[in-house]
C-alpha cells in the first residue's frame, strides 16, 4: 500500500498552527471540508485527504480497496510526510468511523476527536453479517456502472432518497451540488472501498469506548434520529465527550450549515488547547 497523495488545504495557515485531520464520507472527498476548513483557517491548519477509493485518489487502484488498518496506516505516513506528530483528529460518517480506529489504535498522536454523524459499528454479528450483504449487493452494483453514463447519477439520487439524507433532499440546491460532486469519483474505485470500509466489514468498536481517553465532540443534526440515538449511546460509555445537537440540519451538518458547524467545532478546539 502506497500513501494517498491527495491531501486538500484550504486557506492560508502558519506552519506552526495546529493541525486538524479532517476524514471526509463515503462517496465524498477531502474537498467536502472546504467550507468548514476555511472558517477554521488560518487558527487551525486543516488537513483534508481524499480516502482511499474516493477524489482524486480514486485513480490510485492499488489503493481503492484498503481495510481499516490499511487506511490508518497510510495515514499515519500521510501525516508524517506532512511533518505532523500530533494533532486534532475529525471524521464524518465513514471518515468518522476511520477516525474512532485510529482514536483506539493510536491514541498517542490524536490530541482530541470530534466525530459526526458517526458510529463505532455494529455489535450484533447477525445484523452485521446482514448489512455486509447489503454492501456486497452495493458494491456490485457500482462495479458494473460507468463513471460518465446515466446510471451513476441514477445510483446517486436512489442513494439520496434513502430516509438518513431527507434533510438534505429540503435543501435541492446543495443536493444537486453534492451529486454534481459525487459525480466525478470512480463507481468502481467506490465499490472497492466498500469491499474494504463498509460498515459491515469494520469490526464494532463499542466495547473501546471506554478506552478513549482524550476529549471527544459528538456533532448530529437534530433531524437525523438515527445518529442522535447513536451519539447518545456512545457518549454515556465515554469518558471525556460532550454531544452537541444542530438543529434544522440531518446527516451531514458540516455541509448543511458549515458557519454553526465550524463554530461547535473551534469552540471544541479552544477549550481542549489544540
Amino acid at each position: 500500500m502506497t500513501t494517498p497523495h491527495h491531501w486538500h488545504e484550504f486557506g492560508p495557515a502558519p506552519a506552526n498552527a495546529p493541525v486538524v485531520l479532517l476524514l471526509h464520507g463515503f462517496m465524498g472527498s477531502g474537498m467536502d471540508w472546504a467550507p468548514v476548513s476555511r472558517i477554521l483557517c488560518p487558527a487551525y491548519r486543516c488537513l483534508c485527504p481524499d480516502l482511499p477509493g474516493h477524489g482524486a485518489a480514486a485513480s490510485e487502484s492499488e489503493n481503492a480497496g484498503a481495510n481499516m488498518e490499511e487506511t490508518a496506516a497510510m495515514l499515519l505516513r500521510g501525516l508524517e510526510e506532512h511533518g505532523v506528530g500530533t494533532c486534532a483528529l475529525a471524521g464524518y460518517s465513514m471518515g468518522g468511523r476511520v477516525a474512532l480506529y485510529l482514536a483506539v489504535q493510536y491514541p498517542e498522536r490524536f490530541t482530541c476527536l470530534m466525530l459526526e454523524s458517526a458510529s463505532p459499528g455494529i455489535a450484533d454479528p447477525e445484523a452485521r453479517l446482514e448489512r455486509r450483504r447489503q454492501d456486497e449487493e452495493r458494491a456490485l452494483k457500482l462495479s458494473r456502472i460507468s463513471q460518465d453514463g446515466p446510471d451513476f447519477r441514477e445510483f446517486l439520487r436512489a442513494w439520496y432518497e434513502q430516509p438518513l439524507f431527507g434533510a438534505l433532499r429540503n435543501r435541492p440546491a446543495l443536493l444537486e451540488e453534492r451529486i454534481a460532486r459525487r459525480l466525478h469519483t470512480n463507481p468502481r474505485a467506490l465499490a472497492a472501498s466498500l469491499r474494504g470500509l463498509g460498515t459491515g466489514l469494520q469490526p464494532s468498536l463499542w466495547e473501546q469506548l471506554s478506552s478513549v481517553k482524550i476529549p471527544v465532540l459528538l456533532i448530529t443534526g437534530g433531524e437525523d434520529s438515527k445518529f442522535c440515538a447513536i451519539a447518545a449511546s456512545m457518549a454515556a460509555l465515554l469518558p471525556r465527550v460532550r454531544h452537541e445537537v444542530i438543529q434544522d440540519c440531518g446527516h451531514c451538518a458540516h455541509e448543511e450549515d458549515p458557519e454553526r458547524f465550524a463554530e461547535i467545532f473551534r469552540r471544541f478546539l479552544q477549550e481542549t488547547d489544540t
